[in-house]
Order: C-alpha cells, then sequence, then structure tokens
C-alpha cells in the first residue's frame, strides 16, 4: 500500500513529463506505421487493406478520427494547464502567507529593536535626572540646603498653605496668590531650578514620542487615525511617565506643581496632565483646597483606571492646535 501511494505522489509530480513523453511514444508509432506500410509495402498487423479499391476513403476516416481525437485531446491539454494554473495559484497563495508572516516578524523585530533603543536612552535620562535633583540646593540665610531638602525647603517657602486653609479668604484672591508665589518660585530660584525642570521637561517630550504618533510636532494635523493610534501608544507611554514620577519625592512634586504655574512652565504642564504627574501630590500642601487643585486638569491626578480617554483625546487635540497657532 505504501509502494502504491509512493508511486502516485511520484506520478503526480511528474505528470507532465510523462504527458509529453506519452505524446512523444505515440507520435513514434503512428509516424513508424505509415513509413512501414506505404515505404515498404508490408501491410500492418490487424490493419492488412483487403480492399485496396477502398482506400482512397482513408482520408475520410483519418479526417473523422481527427475531428475526434482533436477534442478529446485538446480538452485533455486544457484540464492539464487548468491543473497546472491551480497548482501555480495554490503556490502564490503560500508564498504570499510566508511574506506575511515574514512581515509580521519583522515589524515585531523592529519593534522590540526600537523598545531597547528607548529603553536604552530612557534609563539613561532617569540617571541624570536623578543625579541633577541631588545636586539642586538652595540657600536660605547661612544654611544651604541640597537634593531633597532643597525642595522641601522651597515647599515651606513659597506654598500659601496657610493662606489657602482660611475659609474667609476670597478664592479668587487664593489662586491669584497661588499663581503670584509660583511665578516668584521661578523669578528667584531659576539659576537652581531651571535645569532641573527642563531636563524633566526633555524627558516627558522624549517618551511623549514614542512610537511617533505624538500631536506634540507643530504642524502635524490631528487626524482621527492619529488619534486612535496615539491612544493605542498612550498607555505603553504612560507606563514610562509611571517610572520617572516614581523617582519624585513629594517635595518636588509640590515644586512641580508650582513650576507649570508660571510662565517658564507652560510646555511641561502639557505632560503633567496627560501623564498625571501630580497624581502623588500632597494634597496638604494646598490645604485640601479644590479650587487650587482644580487649576489643572483633573487628568494631572488621576489613575489610569479612572481615567476618560475623550479627556486626554481633548487634550492632546487642544495642545495641537496651540502648536498650530504658534506657527
Amino acid at each position: 500500500m505504501q509502494g502504491l501511494k509512493l508511486f502516485f505522489e511520484r506520478v503526480k509530480s511528474n505528470y507532465i513529463y510523462l504527458l509529453g513523453l506519452f505524446a512523444l511514444l505515440l507520435s513514434l508509432v503512428v509516424g513508424g506505421l505509415v513509413i512501414t506500410h506505404f515505404q515498404f509495402g508490408i501491410d500492418i498487423l490487424w490493419l492488412k487493406v483487403k480492399h485496396p479499391e477502398s482506400a482512397q476513403y482513408w482520408g475520410q476516416i483519418g479526417d473523422f478520427i481527427g475531428g475526434v481525437l482533436n477534442p478529446l485531446l485538446s480538452f485533455c491539454a486544457l484540464i492539464a494547464v487548468l491543473y497546472n494554473l491551480s497548482l501555480q495559484r495554490e503556490e502564490l497563495a503560500l508564498a504570499r502567507r510566508d511574506a506575511r508572516e515574514a512581515q509580521v516578524i519583522q515589524n515585531k523585530q523592529s519593534e522590540i529593536f526600537e523598545t531597547q533603543n528607548f529603553e536604552s536612552v530612557f534609563f539613561r535620562l532617569l540617571d541624570v535626572h536623578s543625579r541633577l535633583a541631588s545636586t539642586v540646593n538652595m540657600a536660605a540665610g547661612a544654611t544651604i540646603h541640597t537634593g531633597d531638602a532643597a525642595f522641601s525647603y522651597a515647599v515651606r517657602k513659597y506654598f500659601p498653605t496657610g493662606l489657602l486653609g482660611f475659609g474667609y479668604i476670597d478664592d479668587g484672591k487664593k489662586i491669584d496668590s497661588m499663581k503670584e508665589l509660583s511665578q516668584k518660585f521661578l523669578d528667584e530660584r531659576v539659576g537652581t531650578v531651571g535645569h532641573y525642570f527642563r531636563n524633566l521637561y526633555q524627558i516627558m517630550k522624549y517618551i511623549d514620542g514614542l512610537g511617533k504618533a505624538s500631536f506634540s510636532v507643530p504642524g502635524k494635523r490631528a487626524a482621527g487615525m492619529d488619534v486612535r493610534r496615539t491612544l493605542r501608544l498612550y498607555r505603553k507611554q504612560r507606563d514610562y511617565a509611571n517610572m520617572l514620577r516614581a523617582q519624585l519625592s513629594s517635595s518636588e512634586v509640590a515644586c512641580l506643581f508650582m513650576n507649570c504655574l508660571s510662565a517658564q512652565g507652560h510646555g511641561l504642564r502639557y505632560y503633567v496632565e496627560k501623564y498625571s504627574l501630580l497624581k502623588t501630590l500632597d494634597l496638604n500642601v494646598i490645604a485640601h483646597n479644590e479650587n487650587i487643585k482644580q487649576l489643572y486638569n483633573s487628568l494631572a491626578y488621576a489613575d489610569f483606571e479612572e481615567m476618560n480617554m475623550d479627556d486626554v483625546v481633548q487634550l492632546v487635540v487642544a495642545r495641537h492646535e496651540v502648536d498650530e497657532g504658534d506657527e
């Protein structure tokens, strides 16, 4: 049984050569019989001409046989061509499937390579940020505060926590005071913390550019497809932003709050809101004042599970429109 199966497989794989060989042998046999009879006068076995007077009709018989056989042979040839085309179509389908699979593998490899390159730079930037934070210093009279102690000093000096807690003071005055002190913080300490916040801005911009689908690039139209691509990338980008946020102390987050209320911190504010960098803000420094808290979009304080993605879209599109206006 196995031998018979193997025989049919060989016939199937070599059917074209077998058909050609059969046609050649048949032509040789017919030609040989004709030459044998008419050249050498030898009667063909089983086809001896017993009535020569009827030989004139042989041509008509030949035409009849040819008229019957030619369509049959043509039909066989057509079947062979169609079968060959079917095999070619299967081979092309396999080739296309292999090409698609190869493209998928290549895309995955490219994505892995891109992620590796991104993370290599990102973690170096985190290391630089950590060193910058540890070298920040602020003078308070004869005392020099360094690192997190410097940020804690800035919070005590510039945050109007007591004022924000007084219920009899007008909310508008509280907001104005918060903004004025935030601007004062940057104006007086820009030489100390300016490079810290500029580096933080560049890290967030780098995170936002992951996947090259950010709207932070001026001149790029916020098309619906681009918005969907941005949302698909947002979770991955946010994971890296969470790593950065985990490096920030409570005092650094409070100083970040002030920085983004100043004129100098406008660009960083977009990323602070989009990636919820104020999520760990100690609300005691703003005396749990909701009006002060609402100076930022609610996204700035939200967990990912609490977020409304429509708010993210609005924030992204609004940023894009501002960038186009600046042009």
